[in-house]
């Protein structure tokens, strides 16, 4: 699959997983990118009644640094950009999936392929990064 990059940001390097040498993190628009993506996907969460509550108790530019350096590590930045500890937000089950549909849903508003939306959820999901050793 040939990946574009679908925000309006100007994409950055990391690891290979497309042709060419272009990763996932390139074709969300690098680190720019992922910001846009989780500055939306924040917002989403803020209007959702099951979350608010949740994410309103939260540093708001803390939880927003913290998901960009984790999305931008799993997407391909590597781990050097996860060079802080995470900030823990206590999800319950039911949370946790609707904060997964949020992802999902926020990808989807930038028209990118569903395959494209597939990989980067597998990628977030997948990643390990930030779990305890």
């Amino acid at each position: 699959m040939e990946y574009q990059c679908y925000t309006e940001a100007t994409p950055a390097g990391g690891a290979e997983v497309g042709p060419g040498g272009v990763t996932l993190l390139d074709s969300l628009g690098g680190v720019r990118g992922v910001e846009l993506i989780v500055d939306r996907w924040l917002q989403r969460m803020l209007r959702d009644p099951l979350l608010a509550p949740t994410i309103c108790a939260c540093d708001p530019a803390e939880l927003r640094s913290s998901q960009t350096r984790f999305f931008t590590a799993a997407l391909g930045g590597g781990a050097s950009d996860w060079h802080a500890p995470p900030m823990v937000v206590r999800l319950t089950a039911e949370q946790f999936t609707w904060a997964l549909r949020h992802i999902r849903g926020t990808l989807a508003t930038f028209r990118m392929p569903a395959v494209l939306i597939d990989e980067v959820m597998l990628a977030l999901l997948t990643s390990g990064i930030g779990e305890p050793a």
